[in-house]
C-alpha cells in the first residue's frame, strides 16, 4: 500500500510533465492538468481521482480505464507490460485499464496514437418522468387537463423473466402488493388456468387450458422470483408501475393494478398465452389494461 500511495503522490506533486504531443485528447489532458496542479493533500486527490472513476483494486492499487488507438499491432505487447490489461479491440481501439502510475507513459508507447480516460456515466434513469419528451410528471400533476392520471383504474400487464413478485416497489401506501395476479407458465403448484390459448401459429385453441398457474391474493406473498438469476423483469415493471414510496423513485403508472407473468424460458407462445390471459383478467376485472413486452428476437 506504501509504495502504491507514493507513486500516486509522486504524480501529484511533480511539476507540469512533458506529454506527447496531440496523443491525448482534450478531456484526457484535461484529467492530467488537474492531477498534476492538485495539492499532495490525500483527501482532495481522491476527490479528483473518483470524479474521473480511477478505481482503487483489492490491493490498493489505482487503476485506470481508458480507450487507445493504435497504429501497430505490436504496440499491444508493450501496453501489457506497463501493467496494462488490454479489453475489447474494435478495429484499432482498444479498452484497458492501466495503473495510475504508468498511464502517463501510454503515449511514450510507438504506435499508440491516442489516448482517451474513461468519462463517468450516471444513472439517469429516474430523470424520465419530467423529461419533456414524455411529461409523465405534468400527467401526474394534472398539468393542462382535468384531473391527474396515476394509473388508477388501469390493469398494467408485463411479461418478462426475473420478477420479484414481493418487491416493495410494487406495494401501496398500506403495505399491500398491487400485484393482482401472477401468471407462471413454468410452474404447476399453483391454481390452473383455463382460458383462450393460442398455438405457435397466433390460432386460438377454444378447449385452453393455460400450461402452469396462476397465484392470486396471499399465494402472491409466497412466490419469490421466476427466475432467480434474472432482475430485468423486476426493473421494468418497477420503471413502468412502481410505487410511490415518499421519494422521487417511482414509476410511470404507481397506481395501476399489477398483473405479472414471469418465465424463466421466454418464447412467442408463452408472450401470446400471456397477453391473453392479461385482457382476460382485465376483462373479468372490468378495467382497461396495457401491457410492457420488454422482449425481442
Amino acid at each position: 500500500m506504501r509504495r502504491v500511495v507514493l507513486s500516486v503522490m509522486a504524480v501529484l506533486s511533480f511539476a507540469p510533465l512533458v506529454f506527447g504531443a496531440g496523443r491525448f485528447t482534450p478531456y484526457t489532458q484535461s484529467f492530467l492538468d488537474k492531477l498534476n496542479s492538485t495539492s499532495t493533500d490525500q483527501v482532495a486527490s481522491r476527490d479528483l481521482l473518483r470524479s474521473y472513476s480511477v478505481e482503487t483494486t483489492a490491493d490498493g492499487e489505482y487503476r485506470v480505464d481508458a480507450f487507445v488507438e493504435v497504429e501497430n499491432p505490436l504496440a499491444i505487447a508493450q501496453l501489457e507490460q506497463l501493467g496494462a490489461v488490454c479489453g475489447v479491440e474494435c478495429g484499432n481501439l482498444l479498452t484497458i485499464s492501466v495503473p495510475l502510475s504508468r498511464f502517463e507513459e501510454l503515449v511514450d508507447i510507438d504506435g499508440v496514437a491516442t489516448v482517451d480516460i474513461a468519462q463517468p456515466l450516471r444513472l439517469l434513469t429516474d430523470k424520465v418522468r419530467n423529461s419533456s419528451n414524455t411529461n409523465v410528471d405534468a400527467l401526474h400533476k394534472g398539468t393542462g387537463l382535468d384531473q391527474s392520471y396515476m394509473g388508477a383504474g388501469v390493469i398494467y400487464g408485463t411479461i418478462d423473466t426475473g420478477i420479484d413478485f414481493n418487491h416493495y416497489a410494487f406495494k401501496d401506501a398500506d403495505g399491500n402488493n398491487r400485484i393482482l395476479y401472477v401468471y407462471l407458465p413454468d410452474n404447476t403448484t399453483g391454481t390452473k388456468v383455463r382460458g383462450t390459448v393460442y398455438d405457435g401459429y397466433g390460432n386460438a385453441t377454444l378447449s385452453g387450458q393455460f400450461p402452469g398457474s396462476e397465484f392470486s391474493g396471499s399465494a402472491i406473498s409466497t412466490l419469490k422470483s421466476d427466475y432467480s438469476y434474472e432482475s430485468h423483469g423486476t426493473h421494468t415493471m418497477s420503471t413502468g408501475a412502481g410505487s410511490y414510496m415518499g421519494n422521487a423513485y417511482y414509476g410511470m403508472a404507481p397506481e395501476a393494478d399489477i398483473v405479472a407473468c414471469g418465465t424463466s424460458v421466454p418464447n412467442n407462445v408463452k408472450l401470446v398465452n400471456a397477453v391473453s390471459y392479461i385482457f382476460q383478467k382485465a376483462d373479468e376485472l372490468g378495467k382497461p389494461a396495457v401491457v410492457n413486452i420488454s422482449l425481442g428476437v
